[in-house]
């Protein structure tokens, strides 16, 4: 595909091995990086969509960008499915879904879901029933997701929700499952910081979920 070829072309030139090796190194070897800081990198997609124009398969490039090795190529991919939103449709949950599912970690699946999974479930709510069934899968990935999506929504947000799904995974160990809790209260609270206070007062949270919900009080 011209887009992706592009991308890459561009990212190659603009690559730092050095840069790369510690921006792996931070995220734990996980993947390989070019090295491309993320105002040049948001400029190179900018450019890409500027000679080409935004590609009317956006979906389909985001998937091939999931599959390359680059993480900046992954990144790039995500925020390339904001800037189509116009194009989603319906079926487009299913795309958000491989997306968290594929090469996962908190630096995309954070960005998917308050970004991507968030606003989508504004505009298609009957699907919002089958991202809150994500709550019980085994995917810690797709259980972050369904705990962070309302992270924007401020005064819409659905407490009833927050309030199951942060009772139906409070005792986890998991790390990012006890950060995600903590992240959503704390954001909840800008908005209702009496209903945060409150739930966390009655609720038994994990030490890192509490002190996370409780930050700025």
């Amino acid at each position: 595909m011209e887009f992706i070829l592009r991308l890459k072309d561009k990212f190659l030139l603009a690559s730092d091995a050095e840069r790369a090796g510690k921006m792996s190194q931070y995220m734990r070897q996980l993947h390989p990086f070019y090295g491309v800081m993320a105002p040049e990198r948001k400029q190179i997609l900018k450019s890409v969509i500027k000679e080409l124009g935004l590609p009317t398969n956006s979906a389909t490039i985001a998937k091939e960008l999931f599959k390359e090795e680059e993480r900046e190529l992954h990144i790039c991919a995500q925020e390339l499915m904001q800037k189509a939103n116009k194009q989603w449709t319906e079926n487009s949950l299913d795309d958000f879904k491989f997306m968290l599912s594929t090469k996962s970690w908190w630096d995309t699946v954070d960005f998917i879901a308050s970004n991507l999974v968030g606003p989508y479930l504004k505009k298609f709510p009957k699907k919002t029933a089958e991202v809150h069934s994500w709550a019980d899968t085994d995917n810690i990935w797709l259980q972050r997701t369904t705990i962070l999506y309302q992270l924007k929504y401020k005064s819409s947000t659905d407490s009833d929700w927050l309030a199951q799904v942060i009772h139906k995974h409070k005792h986890q160990k998991e790390f990012f499952i006890k950060k995600a809790i903590g992240w959503s209260l704390r954001e909840y609270a800008r908005s209702n910081p009496a209903w945060v206070r409150d739930f966390v007062q009655k609720t038994e949270l994990q030490p890192l979920s509490k002190k996370e919900a409780l930050k700025h009080f």
